[in-house]
């Protein structure tokens, strides 16, 4: 009896000790996915630079391609730049895909309520809240 709860202990340590090196490291984002035809529902998902979430009974999926800390466009040349290390402007570049084609990339503020642009099939998503970012491990709170 004794070696078999000496097991089953050993195990639950193994087993923790694995899931806690399995976490991803570095920053999380949550990011909240709406449709135009129902605004009160929404789905978040919180996320890292490179992690793809699924819209729930969808085929569509995105994936957090980059993160600016602070967002901004530059006016000659109309590409992204990133003005400073700072989180002043923060700004996270999605690539939406459908049953993994690639659809579109979008860019999406931090906060902003207003979505810059809406495609096909009328998902668009809002970025509401971060953690752990920057040299600094700012924390931003969520609507």
């Amino acid at each position: 009896m004794r070696r078999l709860i000496a097991a089953l202990v050993w195990v639950g340590v193994i087993g923790l000790i694995a899931c806690q090196t399995m976490k991803a490291a570095g920053p999380s984002y949550t990011i909240r996915v709406r449709h135009i035809s129902d605004f009160q529902a929404y789905e978040d998902h919180t996320v890292r630079v490179g992690e793809e979430f699924f819209i729930a009974d969808t085929e569509y999926a995105a994936k957090v391609e980059e993160y600016n800390p602070d967002f901004a466009i530059h006016v000659k040349t109309k590409k992204v730049v990133r003005r400073s290390e700072k989180p002043l402007n923060p700004a996270l570049r999605l690539a939406v895909s459908y049953q993994g084609h690639l659809l579109y990339d979008t860019w999406i503020l931090y906060q902003s309520m207003i979505p810059h642009t809406i495609h096909e099939p009328g998902y668009y998503f809002q970025f509401i809240s971060y953690e752990g970012e920057g040299p600094s491990s700012s924390r931003r709170g969520s609507n």
